[in-house]
């Protein structure tokens, strides 16, 4: 159980599943561990005998082969667990952007009527170029630099996602890299945009209200 726990620690994980096999007493010990109420591991485990809570629980099955017990368990994940959200399933769609030669003040209208903090940045063929928010544009508004091109205010190392990224993924660069705005690109086109505020309406879906994306 040590070692599952040190695994479980380090790999960024929503749930843990280890299968031990001992030939010898003849028996399988399952450990499972989850970090969300949501994945509810001591159900999952009641097929096969076991206890536990909603984070923590066991099983030892007696009489069976390793391998056979193992597909069982496979066989059961599969069928009873639901697969990760994807940013497909959440992101916008209807990308709101902002083109590299506007000015700063022409991007701060332009956030502002929508009620924006920040927007993707694009080229003149549409494609993502960099991110400007309303921090970046106050630096501008401070050196007296507003008819200045966004290009050379805006954050050009972008952080993005694929349709294909998983929401727990989302959740990692939001708050560990401490990102307002996710673009979803499908090569060097954008083809939505997921805010903290949507990651959060998905996590959260009885959440009242929200602010500025």
């Amino acid at each position: 159980a040590a070692v599952v726990e040190k695994v479980f620690d380090v790999e960024n994980v929503d749930a843990l599943f280890t299968v031990f096999s001992f030939r010898e007493e003849k028996s399988v010990l399952i450990i499972a561990r989850s970090r969300h109420d949501r994945i509810a591991v001591n159900e999952l485990m009641k097929r096969f005998g076991g206890g536990g809570h909603e984070r923590a629980s066991s099983a030892l099955v007696k009489g069976k082969p390793g391998g056979e017990v193992f597909r069982e368990f496979m066989t059961h994940i599969d069928k009873s667990l639901v697969p990760a959200a994807v940013a497909s399933s959440i992101m916008t769609r209807d990308v709101r952007v902002i083109e590299q030669d506007w000015t700063l003040l022409e991007a701060s209208m332009f956030l502002e009527s929508g009620n924006l903090t920040g927007a993707p940045v694009v080229d003149g063929d549409g494609r993502l170029s960099g991110i400007i928010t309303l921090r970046d544009i106050m630096k501008g508004r401070k050196a007296s630099q507003m008819h200045a091109p966004v290009r050379g205010y805006m954050t050009k190392k972008t952080i993005t996602g694929t349709e294909c990224t998983t929401v727990r993924e989302l959740e990692d660069i939001f708050f560990r890299r401490g990102v307002g705005q996710i673009p979803i690109v499908k090569g060097d086109a954008i083809v939505g945009i997921i805010t903290r505020t949507d990651y959060l309406n998905h996590i959260y879906p009885d959440r009242s209200g929200s602010g500025p994306e």
